[in-house]
């Protein structure tokens, strides 16, 4: 009777210690699990920290535009977008126009920087800088000879979404891209090279 007492104690601290192995097991491996996890996260958020970097290949940006606003109130030049109002370009000042540089693009606002050039005289801004809405911006197209210039969905190898066929003015401008411009006109949007646009309301930029 005794010995088979002790065959079932043995078998029973057995099936035990092989239980006690196996959940020693799982928590073990509970721990890897979540470290791929969290692995597999940092691999997300370096995909998505990467996508910005889209905008920064652009590179710098400068065109000249044409101040084009019909409100003969002037236009505001503000120290940010929708900032404080720091000038103002009043018709008086500029009667056959005026153009300037814009270097950056922030929805639907455009930083210029440098001076207000008209025929016959300029304006210096506060610190040579401001920021301006793109509704009173436009350019216009140097292809003079009836070259055909291709609307890009995307800046340099996008695919073409249209075409200007003769000289254009009024070109709306939406945005920048180093020395590629999306500007709107005549119900087609797309970007274009700046080297095909022309930004002085007074002569050709042959």
């Amino acid at each position: 009777m005794k010995k088979i007492t002790f065959i079932l104690s043995i078998t029973l601290l057995t099936a035990c210690g092989g239980k006690k192995t196996e959940t020693s097991a799982t928590e073990n491996a509970q721990p890897n699990k979540e470290a791929a996890s969290s692995s597999s996260e940092g691999s997300v958020s370096n995909s998505e920290a990467s996508e910005p970097q889209e905008k920064m290949n652009c590179g710098s940006s400068r065109i000249q535009v044409i101040w084009d606003d019909p409100d003969q109130s002037g236009t505001n030049i503000r120290n940010s977008p929708g900032g404080k109002v720091i000038a103002k370009i009043n018709p008086s000042d500029f009667p056959d126009g005026c153009m300037l540089e814009i270097v950056e693009a922030s929805n639907g606002w455009f930083r210029i920087q440098g001076t207000l050039h008209g025929p016959e005289n300029d304006i210096n801004l506060p610190n040579n800088e401001g920021w301006i809405h793109g509704s009173v911006i436009t350019t216009g197209t140097r292809n003079y000879g009836g070259q055909r210039i291709n609307l890009l969905d995307t800046p340099n190898t996008g695919k073409s979404v249209g075409s200007i066929n003769s000289e254009a003015y009024s070109l709306r401008i939406l945005d920048l891209c180093g020395t590629w411009v999306k500007i709107s006109y005549n119900g087609m949007t797309g970007w274009v090279s700046s080297d095909w646009l022309c930004g002085s309301p007074w002569t050709s930029c042959s």
